[in-house]
């Protein structure tokens, strides 16, 4: 499935159950409950997003993210080939990953990624009344158009365990404030 979103879409694919439950091991092998002032949970994100530089390509080393890449690589081929552009296998070098899990009180400010081409997610383990992935308009006029014609600014997509979400990089998004413990563990890419 693609969404459109204002000028670009975005790609929504199911991932296979497998290798769902194969990241969400490693997941749970990797993330450790690391405190509420650590460095590695920052605005509430439990995460090996930050790990210490020696240790950054230890997440990518994992058997199951290697084919979760090759996986990556061969959806954003079938991406490009749905929105009629070139796909170029040296576009698609230095892909880097990490886990996450949002705490309770965690949430993601409004960002885009400038050091890579397409940025992603695949939820993991998803429980009720998490927040939503948000995307935002990146087309100026939205700042100062106020008429009826503007299409809307913001569009939210709920997680759903195994979805597996594709954009371009540039496209801001943000996750709002989590106001619970139920799981949202995921497992988020850049390429």
């Amino acid at each position: 499935m693609i969404h459109s979103l204002f000028p670009t879409t975005v790609y929504n694919i199911q991932i296979a159950d497998t290798m769902r439950l194969e990241l969400l091991d490693a997941c749970n092998s990797v993330l450790t409950d690391v405190g509420e002032d650590h460095l590695l949970n920052i605005q509430g994100w439990n995460s090996t997003l930050h790990s210490p530089a020696n240790e950054s390509n230890v997440i990518n080393n994992i058997p199951v993210v290697i084919e979760t890449f090759k996986f990556i690589k061969e959806s954003i081929q079938d991406f490009l080939k749905k929105r009629n552009q070139p796909y170029f296998e040296e576009d698609m070098q230095h892909p880097f990953g990490f886990f996450s899990d949002m705490k309770n009180n965690g949430y993601l400010r409004r960002h885009a990624h400038l050091d890579c081409k397409f940025s992603g997610i695949i939820y993991l383990e998803v429980g009720d009344n998490v927040p939503p992935l948000v995307f935002h308009d990146p087309r100026p006029y939205t700042k100062f158009e106020s008429s009826k014609y503007c299409t809307n600014p913001v569009i939210t997509i709920p997680p759903q365990q195994g979805m597996m979400l594709i954009w371009d990089h540039w496209l801001e998004h943000e996750v709002y404030t989590k106001t619970n413990d139920n799981p949202r563990k995921s497992f988020t890419f850049n390429i």
